[in-house]
């Protein structure tokens, strides 16, 4: 989204300029209008993406640090949300790799190799030698029984 693209560049601004022109802004971030600058710093500031106040009359954005403190129940409430949603992320992440490195046409693909696991197909000597059971791996033998990577 273009919108992203601005927006990624203004905060960029935030963390190098404490006050910067509309007029610069427009130019650096490469936005059509000092109207197309301020619309976008404005929405930014809604969404709370920047802390910034613009002077109009000067044509001026002042860039302010993060006035939240992070010492209030509602703070401390939502950054609980959020960790609980990386780990959850996390977890399902995990299921998929799991399943996807158990999969016998991925192993195949990524090894390069037409016969793994079953019908008697092996690793390279140099992928089987220093793996024991703890990797899933039959320790005497090389053939392929669980998990790689």
């Amino acid at each position: 989204c273009i919108h992203t693209v601005y927006a990624s560049a203004i905060k960029k601004h935030t963390q190098t300029y404490i006050t910067l022109s509309l007029q610069d802004m427009m130019e650096t971030v490469k936005l059509p209008s000092i109207q197309d600058a301020q619309q976008a710093v404005l929405r930014m500031i809604e969404d709370g993406e920047v802390y910034a106040r613009i002077n109009q009359r000067d044509g001026m954005v002042a860039f302010e640090d993060n006035p939240e403190h992070f010492d209030t129940n509602a703070i401390m409430t939502k950054l609980d949300a959020r960790i609980s949603s990386v780990i959850s992320i996390n977890k399902k992440l995990r299921m998929m790799d799991d399943s996807i490195s158990k999969n016998p046409h991925y192993v195949n693909k990524v090894l390069g190799h037409e016969r793994i696991g079953g019908g008697g197909g092996r690793f390279p000597a140099e992928l089987d030698e220093g793996f024991g059971d703890e990797r899933g791996l039959g320790g005497g033998g090389g053939q392929f029984m669980g998990r790689f990577l």
